[in-house]
């Protein structure tokens, strides 16, 4: 295999033009007050400028992924029904898509807004909102809510006490699993989600999961009796004459996301 450098693209030799230049002034400046110093600044100035490179190289290939994926979105759709896009969605749309068009969910929930804002009979549908929730939502975020999107779910939280009084966490469980996912990882990709309003947590849960509700009591139950492992035996040890408990919420969409989640994860499995 070649060790020679790929030759940079018109893009990336703007950008080299337009940096190189201004990092080696940068470095002269500095020089006076030593090589060591020279030096230095010299790396700091690398280091500050890699970023952009990496915008550079992203800038591309996110452009040529979205051009491929909502011309797709966009096939069945009228000619006269496809339009511009709003600048207030697409500009930092395409800023964002940039360092995430390697991570698939996030890329795809970009494209769907972007052809959802380029169809003239969804655009009504598509909200400004959208492009910072994608931005600030992971990978790992957007497979929990798309668990959320064919139906509420319940956490299940295990606790150890007594009803009312003192109580001691022991986990959280969930109706919904997640291929690939350790379920540590949902509680804090969920307290995202809220915080973002996309979910709401309620003291009601659904009723469609009866079986589970009670598998979860029994196991509770029968998690702080007979030989304990260390954990359970040092929170029984902490509250003597307590039980195994289980506090039920539920996990529901909230307006915003639904909507959201019709725009942005349409077609999501």
């Amino acid at each position: 295999m070649s060790d020679e450098k790929p030759k940079a693209s018109g893009i990336q030799k703007v950008a080299e033009e337009a940096f190189t230049p201004a990092a080696k002034e940068f470095g002269q400046e500095i020089a006076p007050l030593g090589k060591a110093t020279g030096a230095l600044t010299n790396r700091v100035g690398q280091l500050l400028l890699m970023p952009f490179s990496g915008l550079v190289y992203g800038l591309e290939k996110s452009a040529e992924y979205i051009k491929r994926a909502v011309t797709e979105r966009l096939k069945d759709v009228p000619q006269d029904k496809i339009v511009e896009p709003q600048a207030r969605i697409a500009v930092p749309a395409m800023q964002a898509l940039t360092y995430s068009v390697e991570e698939q969910h996030i890329r795809e929930m970009f494209a769907n807004l972007l052809a959802a804002d380029m169809n003239a009979d969804t655009k009504g549908d598509v909200h400004p909102a959208f492009v910072e929730l994608i931005k600030e939502m992971t990978p790992i975020e957007a497979k929990v809510l798309l668990a959320l999107k064919d139906g509420s779910q319940i956490e299940g939280s295990i606790r150890f006490g007594k009803p009312f009084e003192e109580f001691l966490n022991h986990s959280r469980t969930y109706t919904f699993r997640i291929e690939g996912i350790h379920p540590n990882a949902y509680p804090k990709s969920l307290d995202n989600l809220d915080r973002l309003g996309l979910i709401d947590f309620k003291d009601e849960y659904p009723s469609t999961f009866k079986e589970w509700e009670e598998k979860l009591k029994e196991y509770s139950k029968h998690l702080f009796e007979g030989e304990l492992n260390p954990q359970c035996k040092a929170l029984a040890d902490r509250l003597p004459g307590s039980s195994g408990l289980v506090d039920f919420r539920g996990i529901y969409l909230t307006d915003l996301g639904k909507a959201f989640v019709n725009i942005c994860m349409k077609g999501f499995k």
